[in-house]
């Protein structure tokens, strides 16, 4: 790993023989083991080997090169702390210091990269799971503010479609900030008609409709509406002001110091595990409601059935049964089955669902119930 310096001295009147003494003191003042192309740094009881090299030019300007050559998880740890010792030392009092090259700043902008992009990506996936359910197929008309929508329109060239299927992704970083926290009413009272709310049809409205009218004339964010009371997505609204920044530092690869990148990767972890919790509970809610509608049928049609066990119809209580079941309820009602033997000794057969003669379509009669199942 590697970093590159520039140091331009304030003083111009400054030999070539003063910059030279002055980087001898510096590497000596600030490192162990100084020699003439490498030195020893010392972090956490540990010590780390670097090469450097310099040159000075014919106008007095001193370029150094350094070096570590070590995993880069701890070449950027140890890297790190000997070029921030160099750029705020005492001696940085007499020369103007520039970061030509940072793989120290490189390193942390390439690990940080992915936690802000599966930061950024959930964040969409739980608006449009969010919107959807509210708004179904209208979500950006309604839940996307008038003023965001001037600037998607321009970059979907318009096309409803795109509107519709990924207007998300149109949205900048501040944009999606703007979406979830810019208060804005979703009624426009002063821009109604005055047949919209005339005495008339005011007081044909119940007191619910009227709050309900009130509540939606009201300034509220997207998060008052959706999210405030989620404790997973809790930390959002105070981090992502405080991200962006570091975020636009990593997506256009600036400098940022190996402690910063520690700080923000440990932040975006959590939100990203918050995140991770609120899509799953989204996701619970999506896709048990079809399993929990079927076993509701089916335990219901058992509940039936169980109400004739004593009367001789064994063939309407089998096919009722069977015709309840797919493979997915078949261990549910297993357990159920198996919970009613206790008290039915003649449904001991329920989870075989093999309650018909091989031969033929009759019932199998009472006296060979136990016995042909088993």
């Amino acid at each position: 790993m590697e970093v590159d310096l520039i140091f331009l001295p304030r003083d111009e009147s400054l030999t070539e023989a003063d910059i030279k003494s002055n980087l001898d003191n510096m590497l000596n003042t600030l490192f162990s083991d100084v020699y003439a192309n490498s030195f020893t740094i010392k972090l956490d009881e540990k010590e780390e080997f670097f090469f450097y090299e310099y040159n000075i030019s014919s106008d007095n300007i001193l370029y150094l090169k350094i070096k570590c050559k070590t995993s880069d998880a701890r070449a950027a740890k140890y890297l790190n702390k000997a070029i921030c010792a160099i750029c705020k030392g005492k001696h940085k009092g007499g020369f103007y210091i520039i970061k030509s090259y940072d793989e120290v700043s490189m390193y942390c902008c390439n690990m940080l990269m992915p936690y802000f992009g599966e930061f950024e990506r959930k964040l969409r996936q739980v608006l449009y799971i969010t919107f959807v359910k509210s708004y179904k197929k209208d979500w950006y008309e309604s839940g996307v503010q008038d003023v965001i929508k001037q600037d998607i329109v321009s970059r979907s060239k318009g096309e409803k479609n795109k509107l519709i299927e990924k207007a998300l992704e149109f949205l900048t970083y501040e944009q999606l900030k703007n979406l979830l926290f810019d208060k804005y009413p979703q009624v426009d009272f002063y821009g109604l008609s005055e047949m919209e709310y005339t005495e008339s049809k005011l007081e044909m409205m119940s007191k619910s409709e009227i709050i309900a009218f009130i509540s939606q004339c009201r300034k509220q964010s997207t998060w008052e509406r959706f999210f405030s009371d989620d404790e997973d997505l809790a930390e959002i609204e105070s981090e992502i002001s405080y991200l962006q920044d570091y975020r636009n530092i990593v997506m256009h690869h600036k400098t940022i110091e190996y402690d910063k990148y520690l700080e923000i990767r440990k932040k975006l972890k959590r939100l990203n595990q918050g995140l991770d919790n609120a899509i799953d509970k989204l996701n619970r809610e999506i896709y048990s409601r079809k399993a929990n509608i079927g076993i509701a049928a089916a335990l219901s049609i058992l509940a039936d059935s169980i109400k004739i066990v004593c009367q001789p119809d064994y063939s309407s209580i089998a096919k009722r049964i069977s015709d309840s079941f797919s493979e997915t309820l078949l261990p549910a009602m297993s357990v159920l089955s198996k919970s009613l033997q206790e008290s039915f000794k003649g449904l001991d057969s329920l989870s075989s669902l093999d309650l018909y003669s091989q031969n033929n379509n009759e019932c199998l009669p009472v006296e060979n119930f136990n016995e042909e199942s088993n």
